[in-house]
Parts: structure tokens; sequence; C-alpha cells
């Protein structure tokens, strides 16, 4: 079965929700594939299901490979923008349900959010002599990726450096992708905007959606065909859209939260010191 959120059905045949972590979706193909293998299925559709189901672990547990897939429910659908209604006399209650295009929100809280990004994040767990890279991914609003980014952070502070040889260089890898705001997919993030700013055009929330195109914009430099449909946006926009009121920019470097993430790493610069010292 497919979805828009699943548009060839990997997370229905491994029996998951779009959401699922990296490790659900490792733990669901191991049990499928258990059930499917040729070696122990003997029915006629065995192989072909069992190499579906393949497929679908090969692109979902690909971390840069699984953004693009999850990404192509925003891909515009070569409808043409409708001009610009004239602004209603009284404001419209944030009533979204009635969206022709539905906004997109958050994977973790479920709010609709102005300025989502696309978002992969890393964790590092280290059992002796095995280390694993987790990539944690999904569509986030700002408080929910600070939330994200720190708690896969200390997951790997406190998890990541015991293994040998890999654990130090992964965790430390891990650490610098997460303070510097994790890994956003250049392709996934210009569809993913463009979708959220032709949603907000469609309610008359003209300020919004032109800030989105912009950031877009700024995604999609090497993608002359979605910039076009950008401006297609824009342009159709009453012309008093460019001099309201400006989103402010969640996405800020130097959150809380990453500030926390460099608690630990002074810490350990500190110990350190005070070791070469003695």
């Amino acid at each position: 079965m497919t979805s828009s959120a699943d548009p060839r059905g990997y997370y229905a045949l491994l029996g998951l929700k779009p959401a699922a972590s990296a490790e659900d979706i490792k733990t669901a193909f191991r049990k499928k594939a258990k059930l499917l293998h040729p070696d122990y299925n003997h029915e006629p559709s065995a192989g072909t299901r069992f190499l579906a189901l393949t497929e679908a672990y090969h692109n979902l547990s690909n971390p840069t490979i699984r953004a693009s897939y999850d990404s192509q429910q925003f891909h515009d659908d070569g409808a043409p923008i409708p001009a610009a209604a004239p602004a209603p006399e009284k404001p419209r209650q944030p009533e979204h349900q009635g969206f022709d295009v539905a906004p997109v929100v958050c994977s973790r809280c479920g709010s609709i959010t102005a300025q989502p990004r696309y978002i992969i994040f890393w964790q590092v767990i280290s059992y002796i002599f095995l280390t694993v890279r987790y990539p944690v991914q999904g569509v986030f609003c700002h408080k929910c990726a600070d939330r994200v980014a720190l708690i896969a952070s200390l997951k790997s502070w406190l998890l990541g450096w015991w293994g040998f040889p890999w654990g130090p260089p992964y965790t430390l890898d891990a650490l610098l992708r997460n303070l510097r705001g994790g890994d956003m997919p250049v392709d996934a993030n210009a569809h993913l905007l463009r979708h959220q700013a032709l949603a907000f055009f469609l309610d008359q929330q003209f300020a919004i959606s032109r800030d989105l195109c912009e950031q877009a914009l700024s995604f999609a430099r090497g993608d002359a065909a979605l910039r076009e449909k950008l401006l297609e946006i824009i342009n159709a926009m009453p012309g008093e859209a460019g001099t309201l009121h400006r989103l402010k920019n969640r996405w800020n470097p130097f959150s809380l939260a990453t500030l926390l993430q460099f608690v630990p790493l002074v810490a350990l610069f500190i110990l350190a010191f005070a070791i070469i010292l003695r």
C-alpha cells in the first residue's frame, strides 16, 4: 500500500510508519527477511517479495537515499500557481484543515512549523569491539531539532567512545555534525520548503510564504526548474507581500541546545589540560 508519505510502499513493506527510527528499520528487515528468504520460504512469491523487501531496506537504511525518498511527497505535482485572492476583511483563524496543499508537520511533535527542516543527526553506540552509527532523521521544527540533537549527542558521549578502534573517531564525527546543526540534504529541504511555501500561500499568509520561498531558493541554487517554480509563487503574491513582517530565523547555530552539547567537550579539554600540567 502506498501513500504520499510512502510513494513506493517501502515503509509498508517493512510494516513501519515513515517516522520509524534506523533501529526499527533494521529490526523489521531482519524479522521479515527470515520469513521471506527463499531458503526457508518455498512459496512461489517468496523470492519476489524478498527482493522487494531488500530494495526497501537498501533505500531506507541509507540516510541520504532515505531523505530523498521521504522528500518525494513534497515534490511539485505540476499544478499551476493560482493568482492570489484578495485578502479577506477579517483575518482568517489559523485553521489549516482548509489547505488545498496540506502543510508539513514536525515528525516529532506533530505541529505545523513555518520553518521546517529535513535533518539527519547522528548517534554512536559502541559494544567494545563493535561500533554502530545510527542516523536520527526526519522533518523537525527548531525546538524538536534542538532536543533530538542534544539527546543524540549525549548518547554518543556516554556510549560511543568505548568501541575499539572506531569508537573515538565515529563519536567525534557525530558530535561535530550535531554541533553544526546536523546534515541538511539540499534537495530534500528545497522541495520541503517549496511545499510549505505553497501551503502558506494558499492560506493567504503571504509574508511567511515569501520567506519560505527565499529559504528554499538558498537550497535550490543548482536546480533551475525548482527556482523557477519558487519565483512563480513569489510573483503570484500581492505587491505588499514584500513589505510585511518577516520571519525571525529560528535556526540559530548558537542555541541553548548547541551550547549544552559543548559542555562535555569543554570538560574533556579541561581534564586533558589538567593531566598534562601534572
